[in-house]
């Protein structure tokens, strides 16, 4: 246990203050399942909870659907290298992961994984150059207020996820992420 008498799980994330969060998570609504150990009748209930928590195959068919098997998926999530893998697809982004992991149902952005001080310039000029048809994005995105504090503490992920909501348009919505269309005449409804 940490010093809170907490335990480990989801100690990242837990002690977010409301006003840094928006008002729905990558699932699209404000329940956060947040737990510690002391949750967890039985390691099995850990278990269940983490693998059923965890589970991104709705999102991975979304991608596999979408994309051609040999071509790079570009995806914006806390998970994409565990989606990239269940979808069996690469990843697009040369810097990989773009993001850093967390809970998808946190209503918090993740926060860019930038180990380069080129990191921001590098993304958005592969998007401008490359301009994949889709690109797949935590729903936690998809919204249009969010803290004040994110202007500093997630420039980097604001300019990357204002770049893409200014060019691609919302088709279609898996569990956690939605694919975004270059180009597309076509809207899912919010």
């Amino acid at each position: 246990h940490f010093p809170d008498r907490q335990g480990y799980f989801h100690h990242l994330v837990k002690h977010i203050k409301e006003s840094d969060k928006v008002a729905f998570n990558a699932a699209g609504d404000g329940d956060e399942h947040l737990a510690t150990e002391d949750s967890f009748k039985t390691d099995q209930e850990l278990v269940d909870f983490v693998s059923a928590d965890y589970d991104f195959t709705i999102d991975a068919n979304l991608i596999s659907t979408l994309t051609k098997a040999h071509e790079p998926a570009a995806v914006v999530s806390s998970f994409e290298t565990k989606i990239l893998m269940q979808a069996g697809r690469a990843p697009f982004f040369y810097h990989t992961p773009l993001l850093t992991s967390q809970p998808m149902r946190v209503r918090y952005f993740p926060s860019d994984a930038a180990h380069s001080p080129n990191f921001l310039k590098d993304t958005l000029a592969q998007l401008e150059d490359k301009k994949p048809k889709y690109i797949f994005i935590e729903n936690v995105f998809l919204q249009d207020i969010y803290p004040a504090t994110y202007n500093d503490s997630h420039k980097n992920v604001l300019t990357i996820v204002g770049y893409i909501r200014q060019n691609y348009v919302p088709i279609k919505k898996g569990q956690y992420l939605t694919a975004m269309e270059i180009g597309a005449t076509h809207r899912i409804p919010n």
